[in-house]
């Protein structure tokens, strides 16, 4: 996973991979969940235009 940060940089990060069984039962994982909030805060704390 890699995270932008304000100014620019990039973090790199490793992240759990998806569990097989969420993906063949097409269900969400914890990983999912975990992208989504981080894109949450993305949007609420730098706007949607970057």
């Amino acid at each position: 996973m890699i995270i932008e940060t304000a100014d620019g940089l990039e973090v790199r990060c490793w992240a759990v991979q998806r569990a097989n069984i969420a993906r063949m039962l097409k269900r969400r994982s914890y990983v999912d969940a975990v992208v989504d909030d981080l894109r949450v805060m993305r949007e609420h704390y730098l706007g949607s235009g970057r």
